[in-house]
């Protein structure tokens, strides 16, 4: 029993590296004051509360979020869910936090590690405060939090609480369970860090838009080995991976062993149909390492509840029409056939027409050269030109999305 919790608090942090901290529940306060100063090498402090003053308050590293972040609660009309956010989506996907500070009764702890578990580092703490002994709160043990319905903690390896005569602090460690990986040098091509820049500017974009992609069923296809797939991670979905090219696929499983990966070739109109259906198809990097383009897009689209979210590269110039390239099939980021296509966006945006009631086009493009800003493209320098769709079962009234043609986009920035 201490006398000081707080103090004994500031002590457990001080020797753990404390850099990000996200506290949800509760506004800024002594806690919070004291978590940061703490902290000899303070980055980023995130704050998630449904009663902040202001929407929000960005003050350097130092975020206040007005947002409700209990998912299983309900909301006041004024206020939205925290994944309803773009910016604290975007905060929370390019980050991982070394404590999560959570404010909340007892009937709620397993939403919130539901929903916050994926944004924690390894080896760091999520503290649940203001239990109150005094309110005769059953003690929770370690037991309890593993056999919480519908979580997988893996990796969890201590609990322990800190605790005076009217309040505890319930401490849970997240583990080091990493899985070993050995690089070969054939998957240089998505390892080296060129690869690794423009995956998190994409991943980036997609958080900014404002889509609902909470919890959803979510099948990625030409997943490739398995970059891309961290992100619906985070958001707690059910995602379903699929490659057609073997050494990917097999490679995928090697490194991310508990995933779900199938082996699935979309030149092959049966190809998907036995996964079933989907509330969103995940088709980043995939189409123009194709050469029938509007098969694939045949082949989703009949499998696809509510988003189709496509990224590929594409023509320089809107001729509608497909542009057939070749590509080098040695390369396994590129097409095992030999043959893809840099579709162009007007063709794009026509076919998926065909199969959806709402097509977009994103105003905005991530921050990366190959997502250019102005058309027709004239920078020859450029290796490949890149643009955004998302069509949809329903109207999506979202400020970056354009039912037509944009020729002036512009770069996100960052957060």
């Amino acid at each position: 029993m201490f006398k000081d919790v707080n103090r004994c608090l500031d002590d457990i942090l001080k020797y753990n590296n404390i850099r990000k901290i996200l506290e949800i529940g509760l506004p800024f306060n002594n806690i919070s004051e004291s978590l940061i100063k703490t902290s000899s090498n303070f980055e980023l402090y995130l704050n998630i509360n449904p009663i902040n003053s202001e929407d929000k308050i960005n003050d350097g590293n130092l975020r206040f979020y007005k947002a409700e972040c209990n998912s299983a609660k309900s909301k006041s009309e004024n206020v939205k869910y925290w994944y309803q956010v773009p910016d604290i989506l975007r905060l929370l996907e390019n980050n991982d936090f070394d404590v999560i500070f959570v404010h909340i009764g007892k009937d709620n702890i397993d939403v919130i590690l539901n929903d916050f578990w994926h944004f924690l580092k390894c080896g760091k703490f999520i503290i649940f405060s203001d239990f109150y002994l005094d309110q005769e709160m059953p003690t929770i043990t370690k037991e309890d939090i593993e056999n919480l319905p519908s979580i997988n903690l893996n990796g969890v390896f201590d609990y322990f609480e800190i605790k005076n005569e009217n309040k505890k602090f319930l401490f849970i460690q997240k583990g080091n369970k990493t899985y070993p990986v050995k690089k070969s040098p054939e998957f240089f091509s998505f390892d080296r860090q060129i690869a690794q820049k423009i995956n998190i500017k994409r991943l980036d974009h997609l958080a900014s838009l404002g889509l609902d992609l909470y919890k959803k069923k979510v099948l990625e296809v030409g997943s490739g080995i398995g970059f891309l797939t961290k992100f619906f991670e985070k958001l707690n979905c059910n995602i379903l991976s699929t490659e057609a090219r073997e050494e990917n696929y097999l490679e995928h499983r090697i490194r991310y062993p508990y995933r779900n990966v199938e082996f699935a070739d979309l030149s092959q109109i049966d190809s998907h149909e036995k996964f079933g259906r989907f509330d969103v198809i995940f088709c980043y990097g995939t189409l123009y390492h194709l050469k029938d383009p509007s098969l694939c897009i045949k082949i989703l689209s009949e499998i696809c509840d509510k988003y189709f979210l496509l990224e590929t590269c594409v023509n320089s110039i809107d001729n509608d029409d497909i542009n057939l390239v070749l590509e080098n099939t040695s390369d396994f980021t590129q097409s095992f056939t030999g043959l893809g296509c840099r579709p162009a966006r007007d063709w794009i945006l026509k076919e998926l027409k065909k199969y959806f009631p709402y097509v977009y086009i994103t105003k905005t493009q991530p921050d990366y050269t190959d997502f250019c800003t102005k058309w027709p493209n004239k920078n020859t320098k450029l290796a490949n030109t890149r643009a955004i769709f998302v069509a949809s079962r329903e109207p999506l009234n979202l400020a970056d999305l354009s039912e037509e043609i944009v020729n002036i986009q512009t770069r996100i920035s960052d957060i």
